[in-house]
Formats: structure tokens, sequence, C-alpha cells
């Protein structure tokens, strides 16, 4: 296969069935597939061995894998079976040998830059819903949305995407202002909220038309990323209003938040009070598919991105405990409730050693109506 075909195939996958990938906004699934690898692999050949920390999800998209098991144990997966949703053998270190057993094709990602992608396009769907609320408009105006979409905010922490919009200063501006002069020091960003402006670039004396911007749309970026002067100069053709972007408060956006963490002993010495039950509920806000792959039999199911919906039934008067596989999106619930709940997160995440040997399948439960219910643990929905 050629290399166009092999990426429209891994495209193609991750949008209708891999997961989580098909959970994800497009534009972080778009990023996660820019830095991945699409491989073909012979019959034979082997994806990966066992014991080992790779740091990878690899999906099978193609073909058939064997996994092969100390005690002797061989399973074997088709690209067309329902197993192949999810990546192969993802628990690390691996529990098992992966081998080519016909010609096929994988798709290798950084386990780690998939989960912050994740956890960013999941707080963005909360904070989109949420603005909708505050600002009683469904669905949100288009500049907003472009703001918040901004390739610019991907380099934010998840935990800190709600905050974007608070961070900038409104700024009034006039037909023929210069926001940014070519050549100037800067410390801002700008987004337009209203109007339309031209940029332009001088080069040996002459000055050249480069592109109109409108409601949305970002510039001078570069400034905050490279600590660089001003590469062209922007001029408002019409009367607007722009949205500041200082260094300093995006240097804050890229900070993380002090979170409340609960380790695994704290769990522990908690779960066996006898109280337990009525006083603490424990949520896991992985998506739904990933939380029936394997959890702690106490969560409850609530994929971040569906907690707007639910929260307005939580109590005050208990706790409220997040989890997820690696922290981050747990680290995002918490830190999206800690001004009006008694919230914390599992440390680490459920991959972490600590927490596995509690990992299970069984008592699948999840928030329906505003009530928690069991639920079928052996379909994904």
């Amino acid at each position: 296969m050629s290399n166009s075909v092999l990426g429209t195939l891994a495209k193609d996958a991750a949008q209708q069935h891999l997961v989580p990938l098909k959970a994800m906004l497009p534009e972080y699934r778009a990023d996660v597939l820019a830095s991945a690898q699409v491989q073909q692999v012979y019959a034979g050949q082997r994806l990966f061995e066992q014991d080992i920390f790779d740091g990878k999800h690899v999906y099978l998209l193609r073909g058939g894998v064997e996994l092969q098991f100390s005690s002797g144990l061989m399973l074997k997966v088709l690209h067309s079976d329902f197993a192949a949703q999810y990546p192969l053998a993802n628990v690390q270190p691996r529990a098992c040998r992966g081998l080519a057993a016909s010609d096929c094709v994988v798709l290798r990602i950084d386990s780690d830059a998939l989960d912050q992608a994740l956890a960013c396009s999941q707080v963005l769907q909360y904070a989109e819903h949420d603005l909708e609320q505050r600002f009683a408009q469904s669905p949100l105006p288009d500049w907003m949305r472009t703001v918040l979409h901004s390739a610019l905010f991907r380099q934010v922490p998840a935990v800190n995407v709600e905050q974007i919009l608070r961070a900038m200063t409104e700024v009034k501006v006039r037909a023929g202002d210069n926001i940014v002069v070519q050549g100037d020091a800067g410390d801002s960003c700008y987004f337009i909220r209203q109007g339309r402006a031209a940029i332009s670039r001088a080069t040996a004396g002459q000055v050249n038309f480069a592109a109109n911007i409108a409601p949305g749309d970002c510039f001078a970026e570069e400034v905050l990323l490279n600590d660089c002067v001003h590469s062209a100069s922007v001029t408002m053709l019409e009367d607007g209003i722009v949205l500041r972007l200082g260094r300093e408060a995006f240097r804050q956006l890229q900070e993380y938040p002090s979170i409340n963490q609960w380790d695994y002993p704290k769990f522990v010495r908690a779960q066996a009070e006898s109280d337990f039950g009525e006083t603490t509920c424990l949520i896991d806000v992985r998506t739904r598919e990933e939380y029936l792959q394997g959890h702690i039999p106490t969560a409850v199911s609530l994929p971040l991105s569906q907690l707007h919906q639910v929260v307005t039934y939580f109590d005050v008067a208990k706790r409220y405990l997040f989890c997820c596989d690696t922290g981050r999106r747990s680290q995002a619930a918490t830190h999206l409730l800690a001004s009006g709940f008694q919230v914390a997160m599992l440390a680490g995440g459920i991959n972490d050693e600590a927490w596995r040997p509690i990992i299970s399948t069984s008592q699948a439960r999840c928030f329906i109506d505003g009530r928690v219910q069991f639920i079928d643990n052996t379909i994904a929905p």
C-alpha cells in the first residue's frame, strides 16, 4: 500500500471505530494521527515483546495478530473483530508478545500524546456546553468556537482549557488602527471577536498584502511561543473588538493547578468505612468503551465530555472521586468541579501498578437520567 492509502486507512479507522480516538474532536484526532506511524507488518514479524514498556498504543487496521502469553495461551485478533477497536495488549508492561499471523497493517500512537490530546478534547467539549449555558446561546457563536479550537490552545493543559476566554482582555478598536506593527517587540497575541482586519508584510521597503482575517481568527501568536518581534502588521479594516492574551496570562494557562489527590492506601482505608457508599461516589471519566474494558468495581462511568449533563444532580454534601487511566482526565474533572463540590482524583491513574490488582469488568454502572444504573458490560455502546 502507498503511504497515502495507509494514511487514509488510519484516518478512517480512527474516526469510525478506534477507541478512544473516535471520541475526540476532529482537530485533536488529526494532531495525534499526524505524529503516528502506520506500518505494514509481514506474517511472522513481531509487533511487540512481552514485559516491555514501549509507551505506544498499537491498533490492528488490517490482517491478523496472534497474542502469545508465557502461560502458553494464544489469542488471535482479526481486524474485523470487536477487539480490534481497542489497542492490542495495552497494559504495560505488556502481558504478552504480539506476532503477525498474516500480512497486516498496524497503527502506532504515542500513548502520552494520545492521552494529552484526549483530555484536552473532552474538556473542550465540556467547556463548550458550559459556555452555552452561561451565555444562553446554543450553539456557541462562531467566533467563540473558533477561538476555543485554536491550535495555540492545544499547548494548554486540559485542566485549564475552560479558563481560556476568562484570561483574555476585550479591546475596542476602530478602522485604521494598527493592532500590531511588523518588527515591534510584542508580549500579546490577539483574536478578532468583531470586525475584519488585514495582515501585511514589508519586504525590501515594499508593503505587501498577505491576508484578511475575520472573527475568531488569531494573530501574533508567535510572540507568545517564541518570544520574538512581530513578523507582520495587522490593521483593522472596520470598527470592531479584539481579545488580547498577554504572555503572562498565557504562561499561567500552561501551568498545572494544585489538585487534591488520593493515593491507593487512602482510597482503601476510605472504602473500609461503613458509610463509604453513602458519602462518596467514585466516577470513571474515560469513555464508556474504555470503562467496559476494565475499571474499579465501585466506579460509575461518566465520560468527561458528558459531565455537564449530570453535575446538576450532584450533592454538595457528598465526596466525588474521579479516576481515569493516567490521571489527566480525572485531574481535569476534579479541577472543573473544585469550586462547588468536595472532589479529589485517584493519583497516578488506574493504569498505575498500585491500582491494577483491583481492576475488573464486573459491576458496570453508569449515570442515566441522573441516577446510577447497571449496564450490560459485554457491549460497548
